[in-house]
């Protein structure tokens, strides 16, 4: 019964170192586990801050951006009164344009006349 009793004595040697093992297994899963925890945690505050951050960022830019349509819708009521007083100036000089023209004409007409009826351009019959 002595080998048995050896045999038992090694197999719950080897029993307890095999709990110990397993024990010191899961503390140390459960730290690991602690520390991811902790990690993630961390990671979790980070991307919270920087998608408060970005939203931020975006709002401002938006706002900005805003300010740079009106402002350029402003630039571009301007432009096009600018181009209407323009257009206007552009008529009112093609009809003075035409009027000259035709007192032109009308003025060499008269020329004209007056010159064939002029009895110093005539010729003598």
């Amino acid at each position: 019964m002595e080998p048995y009793k050896e045999l038992i004595y090694q197999l719950s040697a080897q029993e307890e170192n095999n709990k110990k093992a397993i024990t010191d297994y899961i503390v140390s899963l459960n730290q690991t586990n602690t520390l991811f925890s902790k990690v993630l945690q961390s990671l979790m505050e980070t991307s919270a801050a920087n998608s408060q951050t970005l939203m931020s960022f975006i709002e401002k830019q938006s706002a900005y951006q805003l300010s740079q349509i009106e402002c350029l819708k402003q630039q571009n009521i301007q432009l096009q009164f600018q181009v209407n007083q323009l257009q206007l100036q552009v008529n009112a000089l093609q009809e003075g344009h035409e009027s000259t023209k035709l007192q032109c004409s009308n003025l060499i007409k008269e020329m004209d006349k007056q010159n064939t009826n002029d009895s110093f351009v005539q010729s003598p019959i």
